[in-house]
Order: C-alpha cells, then sequence, then structure tokens
C-alpha cells in the first residue's frame, strides 16, 4: 500500500489566476452577438427575406447563406469550447441543427417569411463541415 500523498499541482500565488485564452472569450463574445443576429434577420420584419421578397436571381446563393452563417456559428462555438471535441459534436452540432430548425419551423409560422426544409439542410451542411474541417485539425495537433 502506497502512503504517499498525492500530488496536487502548486497552488496559484494570489496576483496570478489562471484564465481562459482570451480567444475563447471572443469566440463566446461572436458566437452571442451572432446567434442575435441570427435570431434578428431570421424572424423580424427588416430581414433579407421579410415580406416573401421575391427570390433571390440565383436560387443557390440564398443556402449558401444559410450554410455560411452556420458555419460561422459553428466555428466560433468550437472556439469558444477549446479542445474538447466530444463537446463540439454533442453541444454544437445538436445545439446549432436544434436552433436551425427551430428557426426554420417559427419561419413557417409566420406571414412574412417562409420555412423550408432545405434552409434547415443547408444550415445542418454548414455545422457539419465545420465540425469535419475542425475535427481533422485537431487530429493533426495530436
Amino acid at each position: 500500500m502506497d502512503l504517499t500523498p498525492p500530488q496536487h499541482p502548486p497552488p496559484i500565488p494570489p496576483g496570478r489566476r489562471r484564465r481562459a485564452a482570451p480567444w475563447r472569450a471572443v469566440g463566446v463574445a461572436g458566437f452571442l452577438v451572432s446567434v442575435a443576429a441570427i435570431v434578428w434577420l431570421s424572424l423580424s420584419t427588416h430581414g433579407p427575406t421579410a415580406n416573401r421578397a421575391p427570390p433571390p436571381p440565383v436560387p443557390v446563393w440564398d443556402k449558401v447563406l444559410h450554410l455560411a452563417a452556420y458555419a460561422w456559428l459553428t466555428a466560433l462555438a468550437v472556439v469558444a469550447l477549446g479542445g474538447d471535441r466530444a463537446a463540439w459534436f454533442r453541444w454544437v452540432g445538436v445545439g446549432l441543427m436544434t436552433f436551425g430548425v427551430w428557426i426554420e419551423m417559427i419561419q413557417a409560422r409566420l406571414p412574412f417569411h417562409t420555412g423550408s426544409v432545405v434552409d434547415a439542410a443547408a444550415n445542418g451542411a454548414g455545422i457539419l463541415l465545420v465540425l469535419w474541417i475542425a475535427g481533422r485539425l485537431a487530429r493533426k495537433r495530436r
């Protein structure tokens, strides 16, 4: 039986607290601002698709914007969570996909917007793309 006391990290001196990396704070702030912007653009009467405006000249462009917006949200969330890949898939992947479907369901009930399964799929594609890239980069660092 080993009676040696367990090794603990040395105590942190009073003036030197450990802080989260500054880019994580930027990721959290950027994520929250971006979520608020997406909610406003998706549900307000002032968003780009309000009042059932005619579709853009290139219909694919709207899907590219959905993919880019959710890729941006995912990238910010991955930065905010740091290196925990399991949390990326659990919280970011499932959480943002739920958020994207929720927004589309609400848009389908608003008179001045349209909800779309294809838009939700584009949201999911942006999420999966960034999670795939982040997973590959994390694997290379090990």
